[in-house]
């Protein structure tokens, strides 16, 4: 268990979508100056030490002036609620709520993109030029993508669990990943970046924390490579934002000032004598802007609410400009000027064709009370899927929610089913008598993990009346994730009455999409 980061666990380490509306919140909402200054404004502190220069900016001169008006000019994606895009030659990629690649152009026009996989689960992306792609894989793997989608090289990950970065030239770099984490015992830690296939190497030696269990968690974080060759380096679970030169030497060193940083993490007992894993996330995400600054993503304290970006000068270290956002995972664009745009990641998607979406993979499950349960069932209506468990906390509080939620669509062509997850059929009986659902249920017996591949419950997903993936949560996110599902639902129903009947439903073994 973790302490200190409450519901972000799921959120931000997980990196799966939590769909949230986009709340001004203090946010301007029409075209306005880049920043203003900041009144409160001090010098930062700058030491060298060791021939690094070390510098603390704890309240930057400028606060960012984020806009929620979508650009005129081309512009860089950079995170795509809260989960980093990986420049290519005209735009960026990342994955999309389904986890599925996406490219994201300069004029935010997005498009899907086919990799066949054999059903392994995407991690990281990046591009490899001449339309090819590195791929970290969730079970460990380092792939290279063709452009036709297939893999044309299987490598050797250099840690357990990576996160693929590639520089202007196309040649990878991995680090640690701060999404799935090992405890590894007894051996000597790798370097803190590892070279993918190349012979370059960054001789940047990984912390020897005190209890090696915390090597991976010490030295996971996040990596931006520049045209120089330079390695920006932003740790998971400290405050500090670091430069490498392609030698390895430390150029500089960044903090903020903030209070949830730790060096190392420790265990402790809670009240009830259980261990617990004491740390919190601080660096979310590391990117090069097109106006060549430094961006950073973190928390910005104590919370599960907000996120914080700032904006470094990639020479000194010294922060320019910050901003803080009501929402731990933010949609956010850069243009050449430094304007930052804070966007709906619901009109992102509108930019993939429904024929591209992914298709969900299909279920033929028993039905609580009798029968079976099928995808194909409920063909040319929009479906809402939520896998669940008795036995899940959040599930108990997200279900009531998402009943009510269906009921406000009645007489329209949706629909909820809720699969179970309970070894125990009675169990789950046991809990929908409890609330009086009269939703259909199919028995998944613990089966549904490996079909769906999700890494906690609750896991929603919302399906179009041809069988693709819309979106996908995982975990609950509060009221916010439902008006998001019914934002989206209804946007859903007005595009499919304003085009042609959708496909139906194709049932298939489903653990890739088809293609």
């Amino acid at each position: 268990m973790r302490r200190g980061w409450g519901g972000l666990a799921a959120a931000a380490v997980a990196m799966t979508a939590v769909g949230v509306l986009l709340t001004t919140g203090g946010v301007r909402s029409a075209r306005g100056p880049v920043a203003r200054p900041n009144p409160s404004v001090q010098a930062p502190e700058i030491v060298h030490e060791h021939g690094a220069r070390r510098v603390r900016t704890t309240h930057p001169a400028e606060l960012l002036l984020p806009d929620t008006v979508r650009p005129t000019a081309r512009a860089q994606l950079l995170w795509f609620e809260g989960r980093a895009t990986a420049p290519t030659a005209d735009g960026a990629v990342t994955l999309d709520p389904a986890g599925e690649p996406v490219h994201v152009g300069p004029r935010l026009l997005t498009r899907r993109l086919r990799f066949h996989l054999d059903g392994r689960t995407i991690a990281s992306v990046a591009a490899a030029g001449g339309d090819r792609f590195w791929v970290s894989t969730r079970d460990g793997a380092v792939l290279l993508v063709g452009p036709d989608g297939t893999v044309r090289d299987s490598l050797v990950s250099p840690f357990a669990y990576s996160t693929v970065t590639a520089g202007p030239d196309g040649r990878a770099w991995a680090v640690r990943s701060a999404e799935q984490f090992e405890f590894p015992f007894g051996r000597a830690p790798a370097p803190l970046v590892v070279p993918v296939r190349h012979t370059d190497s960054l001789p940047v030696p990984a912390r020897r924390p005190a209890v090696a269990l915390f090597t991976h968690l010490v030295n996971a974080g996040r990596i931006a490579i520049d045209t120089g060759g330079f390695v920006y380096f932003a740790p998971f679970i400290r405050d500090e934002i670091v430069k490498f030169a392609p030698t390895g030497d430390t150029i500089w060193v960044a903090t903020r000032g903030l209070p949830h940083g730790v060096d190392e993490p420790r265990f402790e007992l809670d009240a009830d004598g259980r261990p617990t894993l004491d740390y919190a996330p601080v660096n979310l995400g590391l990117q090069l802007g097109p106006d060549g600054r430094v961006y950073a993503l973190s928390t910005p304290g104590y919370t599960t609410a907000h996120s914080r970006v700032d904006v470094l000068d990639p020479e000194t270290g010294v922060v320019l400009r910050t901003a803080t956002l009501d929402t731990p995972l933010p949609t956010l664009a850069a243009d050449a000027e430094g304007r930052v745009y804070r966007l709906d990641p619901f009109a992102l998607l509108t930019g993939v064709a429904p024929a591209e979406r992914a298709r969900l993979a299909a279920f033929d499950l028993e039905r609580l009370g009798g029968g079976r349960v099928r995808l194909e069932d409920f063909a040319g209506r929009i479906l809402l899927v939520n896998v669940w468990a008795s036995w899940c906390a959040p599930c108990r509080e997200e279900m009531p929610a998402l009943d009510r939620l269906a009921a406000t669509f009645a007489g329209e062509p949706f629909a909820f089913v809720a699969l179970s997850e309970d070894v125990d059929p009675a169990q789950a009986a046991a809990f929908i008598r409890e609330y009086g659902f009269t939703f259909p249920v199919g028995l998944g017996r613990g089966t549904l993990r490996a079909r769906y591949h999700y890494f906690g419950l609750p896991f929603t997903v919302l399906v179009d009346a041809g069988g693709h993936v819309m979106y996908r949560w995982a975990g609950y996110g509060g009221e916010e994730q439902i008006e998001g599902i019914r934002a989206l639902v209804r946007a859903e129903l007005r595009r499919t009455a304003a085009a042609v009947p959708a496909e139906p439903h194709e049932a298939h073994d489903g653990r890739t999409p088809a293609h």
